[in-house]
């Protein structure tokens, strides 16, 4: 706490690096100290008042009067002379100061908003819409824009994107469990409860002897399939739109099925998918 004061009376002065509470408190002293010094000179100055008329009772009352009020005005002179640098509105302006400079409280955080429609809103938006008892959510630009009875858009604070890279030959073995086989490493949800809303996939090189069908993928979140049907790798990036649910502690894993038709070389290559969640 800064202790500054003023000269002469010796008032307490606020300071720019003290509390409001504490400033606060020392502009309530100076105050008291200032009233008790302007009654303390009122008294004096009555006091001398009476001390004149003893010693010269020859005056006449017009006299009296003239000196009392001579009197009077010394007082009060020399009580001015001793008041603190701030003026009462210094005083309130350093107390608004001091609140304006309180941090406003943190806004509560809005995550979705309800919004007519999602026109104008720039691709990877998370959003979610209601219709009837159910409830699903997108990421615009991934699949068909969402038509809803009640729409909401999400801050993009709420899309959360996995990558994962399967180099080499991925699907020479039929797999469920291709990130823990391929990459020895296990992969887990550790948010909160989300929604995964697209699964983006491609390979660098195909089956070179596949001739009904390339390796198939599907993604699972705590041991439950996120695609209703597998689907197919290609070299062209593909966008698989769906709504499963992922919680805390999830194993999330790819599974692999392999190429049909012919005598298949297994050999495909490089395998990369992209997980996008959107946070409850």
């Amino acid at each position: 706490m800064r202790d500054e004061k003023t000269l002469g009376r010796g008032y307490p002065l606020p300071h720019r690096f003290n509390s409001l509470s504490t400033d606060v408190g020392r502009i309530r002293e100076a105050l008291a100290k200032l009233d008790a010094d302007m009654i303390e000179a009122m008294v004096t100055g009555e006091a001398e008042v009476q001390e004149h008329l003893q010693n010269a009772p020859h005056l006449t009352a017009q006299e009296v009067i003239t000196e009392a009020g001579e009197i009077a005005a010394e007082a009060v002179t020399a009580h001015e002379s001793a008041k603190p640098h701030l003026t009462e509105s210094q005083v309130d302006g350093r107390i608004d100061e001091k609140i304006a400079s309180i941090p406003d409280p943190v806004p509560t955080l809005v995550f979705w908003e309800v919004v007519e429609g999602f026109a104008g809103l720039p691709d990877g938006t998370p959003v979610k819409v209601k219709n009837g008892e159910i409830v699903t959510y997108h990421i615009l630009g991934l699949g068909d824009t969402p038509i809803g009875e009640i729409c909401w858009k999400g801050d993009v604070t709420r899309v959360v994107k996995i990558d994962v890279n399967i180099p080499g030959q991925f699907a020479d073995t039929a797999n469920t469990a291709a990130i823990v086989e391929k990459t020895g490493d296990p992969l887990r949800w550790d948010g909160g409860p989300g929604k995964l809303c697209a699964i983006r996939h491609d390979m660098r090189t195909p089956d070179s002897a596949a001739t009904d069908g390339q390796p198939a993928i599907n993604v699972s979140l705590g041991g439950v399939n996120a695609l209703f049907v597998d689907s197919e790798t290609s070299t062209v990036r593909k966008t698989e739109t769906c709504n499963a649910d992922v919680v805390c502690g999830d194993d999330v894993e790819i599974k692999i099925v392999q190429a049909t038709g012919g005598t298949p070389g297994h050999d495909a290559e490089s395998l990369s998918v992209s997980l996008l969640f959107a946070l409850l």
